[in-house]
């Protein structure tokens, strides 16, 4: 591909240039791993050293193991550290996730003013940016999800082998970082059908292409079972298991939930004259629920232009890229709808692939705006909407929270004075990794700590040393009026969350 600096190619490269100054910026303001970065880490480090069969039970992220063993792959060849590693990683998935996100504005149909609009979008988006300092592996998952959509697009439009493979590939990659990319494997190629520009038979030649990749996989697979049936076990196929499970098992645990939750709303909130009302009540509280997480996490200005889009619309998609807009979007809501019915929570990063595919009508909004922007009234809408994008994204790129640099010193402080034989409670995962006391079985000891009342059974005098990180909102003075004695140290944030670190016994020589 040739990539030249014309006036067309400018916006690719600020945006990679900008994307990668983020990246350096926010990885380098980070004070603290994230705990699902703890696990991915110590998950990489154990691969180095045992092998992948340790990671099947280590922690629970490590059950999908790809992202740890990549990780130590890429820290053995280059010789830097684990973190150092993940958040090259994180920056290089994210550098490709912002460069296809333009890549499918300009297949969309996109003007040069467009894709500087994209450029614009992408790289103020508040949620986007402010997972960039998590070490997960969502982020790989972002960047192949939105390879597969540009190759699908491609695919709609031209119909060749290289993008029938290079769609499947991508959503092949995507599953190795997140088993949800399955469902988009599964489900896509269905859209085919929905083509009307296509004769019955090119739509069954082009749905083969499609899954071609996969058709394979299964008859390898099964070929594979034949001659070692012993691996004929769920307990193999790792979390592709959980998908199998939703298909056959999925809408139970949803109807299991909603009447455990239905009969908790009718009992201790809803008076007994509004009981008969429960089930309409809980519909329009769970959709104004999930409603407000997607916007919330799309942000209010994007989705008001989303909405301004399609009410002016603003863009001229071909029927075919239309098709796969609303494929992906469609397989979003049914997936994200599912886990929040059957938990009810979502997870920001959840629905970032949900939004990432929305925000493809917000550039074009803004640019139907700037057409007319010699109108008093979209020159007004203009200036409002490029100021609130920008406001919104200050809180993904700067650190306006209180500091969590005290967890790490006081984990410093703790892994160089407090003896490795010496026995020691602490009650969380970030402030444990740090202290370095328990390399080997973090993720046994601190749910064996957190599953004990640490209070009221005085666990404490079991231990030589004791340390808790407390939130400004717990009671600390009737947490410290359990101890006889003053904390050794106290490491605290401006807020007044702390660790206060205890000598309980004399340490054994």
């Amino acid at each position: 591909m040739r990539f030249g600096l014309t006036r067309h190619n400018l916006p690719y490269g600020m945006v990679l240039l900008f994307s990668l100054i983020l990246s350096i910026w926010i990885g380098a303001r980070e004070t603290v791993i994230n705990p699902d970065g703890i696990c991915y880490l110590m998950a990489a480090d154990l691969f180095a050293k045992s092998g992948m069969a340790a990671l099947a039970h280590y922690c629970a992220q490590s059950a999908w193991p790809f992202y740890s063993m990549l990780i130590s792959i890429f820290a053995q060849f280059s010789h830097l550290s684990l973190e150092t590693s993940a958040y090259f990683l994180n920056g290089a998935s994210t550098l490709i996730s912002v460069f296809l996100f333009l890549k499918i504005i300009n297949e969309l149909g996109g003007s040069t003013r467009v894709l500087y609009f994209a450029a614009l979008v992408i790289l103020l988006s508040h949620e986007f940016n402010s997972v960039r300092e998590y070490i997960i592996r969502d982020h790989g998952f972002w960047a192949f999800y939105l390879l597969s959509f540009y190759f699908l697009l491609r695919f709609m439009r031209e119909s060749n082998w290289f993008c029938a493979i290079s769609f499947s590939i991508s959503l092949l990659l995507a599953t190795l970082f997140r088993v949800e990319a399955v469902i988009f494997l599964l489900g896509l190629p269905w859209l085919l059908f929905c083509d009307c520009h296509r004769s019955f038979k090119e739509r069954v030649n082009a749905f083969f292409m499609l899954n071609f990749p996969l058709i394979l996989i299964i008859f390898f697979g099964i070929a594979w079972l034949i001659w070692h049936p012993s691996y004929f076990e769920l307990k193999y196929f790792g979390r592709l298991a959980e998908v199998l499970n939703q298909f056959q098992h999925g809408m139970q645990l949803v109807y299991m939930q909603y009447n455990k939750t239905k009969l908790a709303f009718i009992q201790y909130v809803l008076a007994p004259e509004s009981a008969r009302d429960a089930s309409l009540l809980m519909f329009l509280m769970m959709t104004f629920w999930y409603a407000i997480n997607v916007i919330g996490n799309l942000s209010l200005v994007y989705f008001s232009l989303v909405v301004y889009a399609f009410y002016t619309r603003s863009f001229s998609f071909h029927s075919r890229a239309n098709l796969v807009l609303v494929g992906y979007l469609f397989l979003n809501v049914i997936i994200t709808v599912i886990f929040f019915l059957q938990h009810f929570f979502l997870s920001k990063r959840y629905l970032i692939a949900f939004s990432l595919i929305l925000m493809f009508y917000v550039p074009f909004a803004l640019d139907h705006l700037w057409q007319r922007r010699t109108q008093f009234t979209h020159q007004i809408l203009l200036f409002v909407a490029l100021f609130f994008i920008f406001i919104s994204s200050l809180g993904g790129v700067f650190e306006f929270g209180p500091s969590k640099s005290y967890i790490q010193e006081a984990g410093d402080w703790i892994h160089q004075n407090v003896p490795k034989k010496a026995s020691l409670y602490v009650n969380d995962y970030q402030l444990t990794y740090y202290t370095q006391h328990y390399p080997n079985d973090l993720f046994k000891r601190v749910p064996e700590f957190l599953s004990i009342n640490f209070a009221k059974n005085k666990h404490w005098k079991n231990y030589q040393f004791v340390a808790l990180r407390l939130s400004h909102r717990d009671d600390i003075s009737t947490i410290k009026s359990n101890f006889p004695s003053h904390p050794i140290k106290t490491f605290m944030n401006k807020r007044g969350d702390q660790v206060i670190i205890y000598q309980i016994k004399e340490q054994v020589s």
